[in-house]
């Protein structure tokens, strides 16, 4: 952890970045989830204490005089919740009234909500040094969601191939097959055939997959004279 980063927020970032399920990557709001849940990481790791500065117009007023911007743009929302939306030079943030203190809300208002437990100054500078870090963080987000496609494009190509190797050695009589044909995997390296029964399961890569298929389901040439 270095000044720049005095608050460990590279490292939860790769941290959030180690393990990521298909199923986040294919909701539409991921980005934006990733900078939320990241900023969670960060902020529970801060030392949090019972503060008196529960006021957001404070907090505000930090941020101004960290950054030199004396005019930065914040918009009042006054509808079911109270909320100042403030614009930095990365990201859009929230900061929202709440019983006993207010929320920051990074990017995305949905988020889970944390009462806030810091120093107003401490509230702000935290504020200003994650927002640097959000480009990285779409970035990151965006790179994950092209690998996960390029995976699914890859797994369905290696998928349709070894179905053709089935159905064209069934064409020529070369194998009977006992019944439905099932394919899965994930790479050309491990595919998984297999048949509505009890034969079993072949794993293989899929260059070697029409040698154990010819082994296991083969028509010998007496057993097509006979047919």
């Amino acid at each position: 952890m270095t000044d720049l980063d005095k608050y460990g927020i590279q490292d939860a970032i790769e941290k959030h970045f180690q393990g990521q399920s298909f199923h986040d990557l294919r909701n539409k709001y991921y980005p934006q989830r990733c900078i939320c849940t990241i900023w969670e990481e960060v902020y529970i790791g801060m030392p949090l204490k019972d503060t008196e500065d529960k006021s957001i117009d404070l907090v505000l007023e930090n941020i101004k005089e960290i950054t030199g911007e004396s005019s930065l743009k914040v918009e009042t929302s006054c509808g079911l919740f109270y909320q100042q939306k403030l614009t930095l030079p990365n990201g859009i943030w929230y900061l929202e009234r709440a019983s006993g203190g207010y929320y920051i809300l990074p990017v995305y208002r949905n988020a889970r909500r944390f009462l806030t437990r810091l120093d107003a100054d401490v509230a702000a500078d935290l504020i200003i040094s994650f927002d640097a870090f959000i480009p990285q963080i779409l970035s990151r987000a965006e790179e994950c969601r092209r690998i996960a496609h390029e995976a699914t494009m890859t797994g369905e190509i290696i998928q349709v191939t070894a179905a053709g190797i089935v159905h064209a050695l069934v064409s020529s009589g070369k194998i009977k097959i006992p019944g439905e044909l099932k394919v899965s995997g994930v790479s050309a390296n491990k595919i998984h055939v297999y048949f509505n029964d009890q034969s079993g399961v072949i794993t293989c890569s899929l260059d070697k997959l029409e040698g154990r298929l010819l082994k296991k389901y083969g028509i010998s040439k007496q057993s097509k004279d006979e047919i």
